[in-house]
Order: structure tokens, then sequence, then C-alpha cells
């Protein structure tokens, strides 16, 4: 390959990235952004934590937002289910059919990802947070949503 072949591949590269950013910011700011806000406002501390967590209503506040936002989603063969086991915290399973042509269901089960994640928080420590940060008070600082929890999830 000579020099500009390999320019007019990196420039087709930095194109779609270019796109792929764009679209990503769109859906973030349009779904994500007001849904972690509200998030950000549950005082949902884990168990360890939180005495009171299997009757306060926090994890099911939670567990249903999460549950609704993915049914909003444009996303077809897909399954959600709760469980909620006694003594534990409820259990959110998700699962999106593969959708590449002529695979087989046996290929599809090779080609699974698990991801893992927990919707509960730490107790807030306060005594080296910005003045304008509060542990259940969402804001946007710097073009990005912050709280004593949400850097969690902003990575």
């Amino acid at each position: 390959n000579t020099g500009g072949e390999w320019e007019c591949f990196f420039s087709f590269l930095v194109m779609d990235a270019t796109a792929v950013d764009k679209f990503v910011k769109g859906i973030w700011d349009s779904s994500i952004t007001s849904e972690l806000e509200r998030f950000i406002e549950i005082p949902n501390q884990s168990p360890i934590f939180d005495a009171e967590w299997a009757t306060n209503g926090f994890q099911e506040q939670v567990v249903d937002m999460f549950v609704a936002w993915l049914k909003k989603q444009p996303l077809s063969g897909y399954t959600v289910d709760v469980e909620k086991l006694p003594g534990l915290t409820p259990l959110i399973f998700v699962e999106i059919e593969s959708t590449l042509p002529n695979e087989t269901k046996e290929q599809a089960m090779e080609n699974t990802i698990l991801l893992y994640g927990h919707f509960d928080k730490q107790p807030p420590l306060t005594e080296q947070w910005d003045e304008d940060l509060r542990p259940y008070k969402p804001i946007t600082k710097d073009g990005k949503v912050c709280s004593a929890f949400s850097a969690l999830f902003l990575f």
C-alpha cells in the first residue's frame, strides 16, 4: 500500500468514528441523561448500609425505572426478567437475541456476552466534595452529570 491509500483508509475510519460519536451522544442526551439524573435522586443504598433496604421501596423504584427505560428502547427480540429472591436484592436479566444472518442457535449461544452491574449505592461521605455537590442531587458540571454516585456510571 502507498501512503495515499492508508491516508484514505484512516480518513474513512475518522469519518465513521465521528458518526458513531454523534450517534452515541444523541442517544445519551435524548434518553440516558434524564434517566441517570432520576437514578441519582433515589437514595438506594446497599443493604450493608441501609437496614430498611427491603421495605423502603428504593430497590423497586430503581428496578422499575430501568425496566421502563428498557421497554422504551428500539430493541426487538429481547426478554427482561426481574428475579426477587427472599433476603436478596433484585436481579434483572435481559436477553437479546443475536441478529447475525444465517446464525444457528448453537452459534448464537457461543456469541453470548454477560454484563454485570449493580444499582445500589454506598453511603455518602461528603467531607471532600465540592461545595455544589450533594449525594442525591444531580448537577451538570463541565458537560457531565455529577454527584457522589454518578462517577460510577460515567467512565
